[in-house]
C-alpha cells in the first residue's frame, strides 16, 4: 500500500478512534488491504447511525 493511500487512512482512523466512533473500512480499499489489487483509490467507511446522533 503506497503512502499516498495509507496516509489518509491513518488520519481518518485516528479521528474516528479519538472520537470513539465505531467504523469499518469497505469496498475496493478494503480488498486491497486483504491482498486483492484494485485500480480505484477511493476509501469507503461505514459508521453506524442512531437516532441519538
Amino acid at each position: 500500500m503506497s503512502d499516498g493511500v495509507s496516509a489518509p487512512l491513518r488520519e481518518i482512523k485516528a479521528l474516528l478512534e479519538d472520537a470513539e466512533i465505531p467504523y469499518m473500512i469497505v469496498g475496493s480499499f478494503a480488498s486491497m488491504v486483504h491482498g486483492e489489487p484494485r485500480t480505484t483509490q477511493d476509501l469507503g467507511v461505514l459508521v453506524p447511525c442512531s437516532s441519538a446522533s
